[in-house]
């Protein structure tokens, strides 16, 4: 059975560095014979006029239709760029939005602990970042990537299986850029597989 590939376009501009990671993520995936989907969050409604709370975020169409693409899916790819050391403000709301109380995990009633409602799921995340790579993990510590892989993907069951980061963005040319677009074309295989 053909694996089930969600990847999720974190920057507020389809149009991008990123933009084009994902495509290239969706066709590698799509070429190793999995069915994907791509969300861009630049064609989603956010606007969050209804309260963050359980029951009222459960009810915008934006967080129901999230929902129902997580729940489809087997592997899911979070395509983003690293914006002052973690994924941009309008990809953190989202996922404050959707993954809710009673859709990604539920406490316990009774003592310490939660069920993770999106496990057997498998996830990764492909960052861009003007600052190097290596920077970034030694001197900054990574932490944007450890909040996002331990403490959103993880929590909720999803198995975070790796990381990619692809920079300096700033210093990049489109020559330097090619071999950055054949790597998320291979992640993207990769994924179909995981």
């Amino acid at each position: 059975m053909a694996k089930k590939v969600l990847t999720i376009l974190g920057h507020p501009r389809s149009q991008s560095l990123c933009g084009a990671l994902a495509e290239q993520y969706v066709a590698g995936a799509a070429a190793a014979g999995a069915e994907t989907r791509l969300l861009r969050l630049a064609e989603l409604n956010l606007d969050w006029a209804t309260p963050a709370d359980a029951e009222g975020a459960a009810a915008h169409p934006t967080v129901l239709l999230v929902q129902e693409h997580l729940r489809w899916a087997d592997h899911i790819a979070l395509v983003y760029p690293n914006w002052w050391g973690a994924a941009p403000g309008q990809l953190r709301s989202l996922l404050e939005r959707v993954l809710m109380p009673g859709f990604a995990f539920k406490y316990h009633a009774k003592g310490f602990g939660w069920d993770r409602l999106l496990a057997g799921r498998t996830g990764e995340m492909l960052i861009t970042m003007d600052t190097p790579p290596w920077f970034y993990k030694w001197v900054h510590g990574a932490a944007g990537d450890r909040i996002m892989a331990r403490r959103t993907l993880d929590y909720c069951g999803v198995k975070p299986l790796r990381t990619t980061h692809f920079g300096p963005v700033r210093t990049s040319t489109p020559d330097s850029r090619n071999p950055w677009l054949g790597k998320a074309h291979a992640l993207g295989r990769e994924g179909a597989g995981a």
